[in-house]
């Protein structure tokens, strides 16, 4: 497709200043005769005006021309078409496939501008309708920040194929270095992430094969972006020749092999970005200079005649920009005295071939330059070959070849798979790769013990050969699916050696080393060595930004595990900034609704739920668990990962029904894609136990949690923080189950393994404070309760739900050992009133507690409006989770006779006693005046 200018509809006359007045009226009696006739008589007409006279001739064919095509811009504009949900807003411009539109979203209730490209009849066959719609599908993945993506795509009423694309409002790229008048270097600066962008489609078998200034503009924020991306391949579906170029092409930018019909492949892209940055750098004021050392060598190598003696791959050519922009010498050798031979060897082929035999014999380094020149075609053939057997993998799918079955993307894989043990001619690199790739597509669909042996097996043939970037490759490949898995033990050499391996090969900065380094922060996470963790990440996340920028879409990826770990070591306020300013990165960038988006969303959401923001949460898990489900179906380990973290939302929220189907829906899935002893199991696991105790079945709770702990000691050691919190989990439902000496030892084996960079505690200290305090020893949970205090307000401020929850509980403490709690529970009260300000939490859990030692003190008049209030916040509220809440504020309305009768909440006195005697733990929940009410107003029977 052409650039998005406006069409030029000038007349382009040539009008002689003689006799202009006697010209123009023959031309114009001659033009309204031809335009008034049928198209198929006006060229016999034109010859026969003009008389033999050329100019004469060429200046109305050109108003005839012209004319045509300005009514049907002026047709078009009127009809203003709609395609799909967007109504067109007014034309932009023509192509070579048809035309495109400035367009605007008139459905689905959100404001988007797109561009449309809307097929010419043509273009159109049937055949061509089946192969659009499908590669639509293929485009639609192709999100990099620096392409401009899919948005959608259909046929219009009237049969035309169209595609929706993002709307970049930017200059062609060469007009933005002119205008800003860019030195060569800058330039070169600039492009970087143009072959970044090629080298992402390139993994994602799209080839571009329209590179040019045209297809490049750099946005308001100058990022360059591509456009068209893999339209030229859409034009090509119908003939099932996903790499010939039938002149889907730009003449001034097409590399030989398409000028001849050849096979296409990545080494086309090569030639065309070699081409457009030779425009580029030619035409900066220091361009000339800057040819003369290796910038030209890269040049010189991209636009070989012989794809095979391009560059390997658009990385490789990067690699050596970027040497050059940091002046440093070339990584692949361009330009060295070997390189230089192959050029002149080239120009000079035909004499040479005369004395070849003269030149092998007497020229050592003629022998090393054949040496090097087999070596690149051997990589060149390595890539073809992959990249041939990816296409026939996908061809798979055409409906013609799959004989009417409807294959999914785990069918094609295991068709592939089979393929590849068969075909034992291939070479080393060649089967290593394609193992690699095939790999990297069961990973991203959760099948991870068959990534696994696909990856080792690929690690093994590059293990015999010497240590390179391919080899470090397929280490951290076999790492990370290992992390996956949750072996962390056979994980950590692997990626430790990967990293290594990458740094003695490459620039501080390298993407593949920041990957790395992300990778080991991961591991560490999951080995819950936070610290560790933090170093690494943080490191990824400073590499990231010098490579990036601070905003870049590259950045967001490891500022969200960093942000994560900040979380699991207590930082809670500085992940909250960071996970919002990921989230507004990648909406900004990626839209909506992709994949990158839902990891954030779900990392937001729980650092949510654990500071009690539970609507926002909810809504922040839902999104993501929408997004998940809708790119990778609903049985995908990451969807089952987003269902535990919501039911756990739901819990809080009091909606169990809901919580226990998505945890057992995520248990399900869990098992049937992960091994039996993997963590995430476990978490599921834990999760349902963690409904039970909502539901107060505290044995059957147990039961479960033991179960859980011993899997979590299993599989990640007895240290791990996922292993102290679910001991943690089963002492509280130990408490409320009469067993609080069991839950003390418990509590204490925990705080005594805890670690300083874990940032967790105040949860244990609270239920040990509670365990010893029904043991008898009220000073000492009073002081274990002030040290759950400090640790809160370490972690989540200084004003903040959980620090409230905080001095509650030490208040409650404080009122059992007879110390005055009132200044407590009143700053307690005022701290959750103030948090109520920004967000919705129940009021209740501080009034009633401030309520009933009120009502302990005779001071019945200060208590019962905090009572009322409480009940008519429980009256209002959608999901109540708590039981006791309601039966305890009765009560001490009761105590202070301000019970209605009957009752508005519809439980009578009665009702509470009964409540609050059948409630298993409702001793431990109760406040210390309402223990004491329940023997004197409902009798001396021992209550729950």
């Amino acid at each position: 497709m052409s650039d998005l200018r406006t069409h030029d509809v000038s007349t382009g006359m040539n009008l002689q200043p003689e006799g202009a007045s006697e010209r123009f009226a023959r031309l114009r009696s001659a033009f309204h005769r031809v335009i008034e006739m049928d198209l198929s008589q006006r060229d016999a007409e034109i010859v026969r005006l003009s008389a033999s006279d050329a100019t004469f001739e060429s200046e109305l064919r050109s108003l005839v021309r012209h004319t045509d095509e300005a009514d049907l811009v002026v047709a078009d504009e009127l009809a203003l078409p709609q395609m799909g949900p967007f109504r067109a807003e007014r034309k932009l411009g023509l192509g070579g496939m048809g035309e495109v539109w400035l367009a605007r979203r008139v459905e689905g209730g959100f404001d988007q501008q797109v561009a449309i490209k809307r097929v010419r009849d043509g273009a159109w066959s049937p055949g061509f309708a089946r192969g659009f719609l499908r590669e639509r599908q293929i485009l639609a993945r192709l999100s990099h920040p620096h392409i401009a993506h899919l948005v959608d795509g259909g046929v219009g009423p009237d049969g035309h194929p169209w595609l929706a694309m993002e709307y970049v409002d930017g200059q062609r790229i060469d007009t933005w270095c002119e205008s800003r008048h860019l030195g060569a270097a800058e330039r070169v600066r600039l492009f970087l992430p143009v072959c970044e962008a090629v080298a992402f489609a390139h993994r994602n078998l799209v080839i571009h094969r329209d590179l040019k200034p045209a297809n490049i503009l750099v946005d308001k924020d100058g990022r360059p972006r591509l456009l068209d991306f893999g339209i030229a391949r859409l034009l090509d579906v119908e003939k099932n020749e996903m790499t010939r170029t039938w002149g889907a092409m730009t003449p001034a930018y097409a590399a030989p092999e398409q000028r001849e019909g050849g096979d296409i492949t990545t080494a086309t892209d090569v030639y065309q970005l070699g081409a457009v940055l030779r425009q580029l750098v030619r035409s900066a004021a220091d361009g000339e200079r800057a040819q003369q050392g290796d910038l030209g060598h890269i040049l010189d190598k991209a636009l070989m005649p012989l794809p095979s003696d391009r560059y390997a791959g658009v990385i490789v050519m990067a690699n050596d920009l970027s040497d050059w922009l940091a002046r440093r010498p070339l990584r692949s050798g361009v330009g060295s005295r070997r390189e230089r031979l192959k050029k002149t060897a080239w120009q000079w082929r035909w004499p040479l071939a005369m004395v070849a035999a003269v030149v092998v014999a007497v020229s050592m380094g003629a022998v090393l330059a054949l040496r090097e020149a087999r070596a690149k075609v051997r990589e060149a053939e390595t890539s073809r070959q992959t990249t041939q057997f990816l296409i026939s993998l996908f061809q798979g799918a055409d409906p013609t070849v799959a004989r009417g079955a409807k294959l999914s993307a785990q069918d094609l894989l295991d068709q592939g798979n089979a393929r590849l043990r068969s075909m034992s001619h291939l070479s080393p690199p060649v089967r290593a790769r394609m193992l690699h790739t095939i790999s990297a597509t069961y990973t991203a669909l959760g099948d991870y013990d068959r990534a696994l042996a696909l990856a080792t097996d690929a690690l093994e043939l590059r293990r015999a050969e010497a240590a390179s970037l391919e080899m470090a490759e397929s280490l951290d490949q076999v790492g990370e699916i290992l992390r996956l898995k949750a072996d962390y033990a056979g994980a950590e050499p692997l990626l430790r050696e990967a990293l290594d391996l990458r740094t003695a090969l490459l620039a501080r900065d390298d993407p593949v080393i920041i990957e790395s380094l992300a990778h080991m922060g991961a591991l560490q996470v999951g080995l819950g060595n936070f610290q560790s963790a933090d170093e690494h990440l943080a490191q990824a996340v400073q590499s990231a930004q010098r490579r990036f920028g601070e905003n870049s879409i590259e950045t967001a990826r490891y500022l969200d595990s960093y942000a994560g770990n900040l979380d699991d070591m207590g930082r809670r306020t500085q992940a909250l900034d960071l996970h919002r300013r990921v989230l507004a990165i990648r909406e900004r960038v990626l839209g909506m609704n992709d994949v990158e988006v839902a990891t954030t969303l779900a990392s937001l959401g729980v650092h949510l739920s654990g500071s009690g923001h539970l609507d926002e949460a909810a809504r922040m898990l839902e999104r993501a668990l929408a997004i998940r489900i809708a790119v990778f179906g609903p049985s995908h380990p990451l969807v089952a990962f987003t269902q535990i973290d919501l039911a756990g939302v739901y819990a809080d929220q009091g909606r169990l029904d809901d919580a226990t189907r998505l945890a057992q829906e995520s248990l399900v899935s869990c098992r049937a894609s992960l091994p039996a002893d993997h963590p995430k199991i476990s978490e599921a696991l834990n999760m349902l136990a963690l409904i039970r105790v909502a539901r107060r079945d505290f044995p059957g709770a147990v039961t479960l949690q033991e179960e859980v702990l011993q899997r979590f000691a299993a599989s990640l050691g007895e240290d791990h923080p996922n292993t102290l919190t679910a001991k943690n989990n089963l002492a509280y439902s130990l408490i409320h189950s009469n067993r609080a000496a069991d839950a003390e030892a418990h509590l204490r084996e925990v705080l005594a393994r805890k670690r300083k960079d874990n940032g967790q505690g105040a949860h244990d200290l609270q239920n040990l404070a509670t365990a010893v305090g029904l043991q008898g020893r009220h000073a000492e949970a009073v002081q274990l309760q002030r040290s759950a205090v400090e640790l809160q307000r370490a972690r989540e401020g200084e004003s903040s739900a959980a620090t409230a929850v905080a001095l509650r509980e030490l208040a409650i403490a404080e009122e059992v050992q007879g110390t005055d709690p009132e200044p407590r529970y009143r700053a307690a009260l005022a701290m959750a009133e103030t948090v109520g300000k920004t967000r919705e939490i129940p009021l209740r859990g501080w009034q009633v507690p401030l309520a009933a030692f009120l009502v302990g003190a005779n001071r019945c008049e200060e208590a019962v409006p905090l009572l009322r209030s409480a009940l008519a916040g429980m009256n209002a509220a959608a999901n109540t989770a708590d039981p006791v809440a309601r039966p305890q504020i009765l009560l001490l309305l009761d105590a202070c006779s301000a019970l209605a009768s009957p009752p508005a909440s519809g439980m009578s006195l009665v009702d509470a006693c009964e409540t609050l005697r059948e409630l298993p733990g409702a001793v431990v929940d109760v406040y210390p005046t309402t223990r004491v009410l329940l023997t004197t107003r409902c009798g001396s029977r021992r209550i729950g």
